[in-house]
């Protein structure tokens, strides 16, 4: 996973929605969101970025464990890009 994976405003805009959208629509995109579809830079993104408000977020955990398997599926390391996003 590298920079080039997306872009600086990409990810801008990523933070800013998990930053000012309310609980409840970051809860539903995290429990509908089809990891097989993201670039590891978005999965990644955005469980690091809703972090702070996992335990608000029921489907956190599942969109978690869902990210580890399609990165391991894609040859990535999960344990070393999910580090420190254990509840």
């Amino acid at each position: 996973m590298t920079r080039d994976d997306c872009s600086h405003d990409e990810m801008r805009a990523l933070y800013l929605f998990t930053q000012k959208c309310h609980v409840d629509a970051i809860n539903t995109l995290l429990g509908f969101a089809d990891p097989r579809r993201l670039a590891p830079v978005w999965m990644v993104g955005l469980l690091r970025y809703t972090w702070s408000r996992h335990e608000q977020l029921s489907n956190w955990v599942g969109f978690r464990n869902r990210v580890e398997i399609e990165l391991a599926d894609r040859g990535m390391d999960p344990q070393k890009l999910l580090r420190n996003l254990r509840r």
